[in-house]
Parts: C-alpha cells; structure tokens; sequence
C-alpha cells in the first residue's frame, strides 16, 4: 500500500489501545536510508496543554499505518500523559461520550 503525502498529514494517530492521540504534522525522513525516521503528531486539544501542542513518534514506534490513521505502541504517549489520554478517549471535557473517531 502506498499513501501520497497528502494523505499522510492530518491523518489520525492512536495508540494500540484506541486512545486518541491527534493527527500527523509532518514526518522526517533519513536522508541515509530514504525512509521514514520520525513522525510529528500535533496533539488533540484535549492533552495539548499536557504535550506541548507536538510531539514526536519514533518509527519502531509505529505499529501500522491504514488508509484512514495511523497505529502506535501504547507506550508512544510520553509518560505525564499516558493516564489523561486513556481518561480523554473515553469522555470529553462535559462528559459526552467520544466516538470511535475521538470525536464529541
């Protein structure tokens, strides 16, 4: 499967576990091998303030990538964050139950 770089950025990133993440900034590639090094995920606004807005995923990081979003390993969420991501992909701010998607 190949996915054109349009369709790469803004696509939605979660963690094995299903917790909502944010969507693809951008990517680096290593300029040696001509493959994808790191992938810049722009946090959800839920856990912004907990992430700095960006944070990076390391490739061995990187579980799958599907048409629609992309797969990480749980413990791709840095650290602080891992317990307020699972409580956000299960509720927003008002209590309204998110969907699938990580959508209100």
């Amino acid at each position: 499967m190949r996915i054109n770089t349009r369709q790469f950025i803004g696509m939605s990133v979660e963690t094995e576990g299903g917790s909502g993440l944010g969507k693809v900034a951008s990517a680096d590639l290593d300029g040696d091998s001509g493959r994808l090094a790191t992938i810049h995920v722009r946090a959800r606004n839920v856990i912004q303030g907990l992430l700095n807005e960006e944070f990076l995923v390391d490739w061995s990081q990187v579980i799958e990538i599907k048409t629609d979003r992309v797969i990480v390993a749980d413990t791709a969420v840095p650290e602080g964050a891992r317990s307020f991501a699972q409580i956000a992909s299960a509720t927003t701010p008002s209590g309204a139950q998110l969907s699938e998607r990580g959508e209100g």
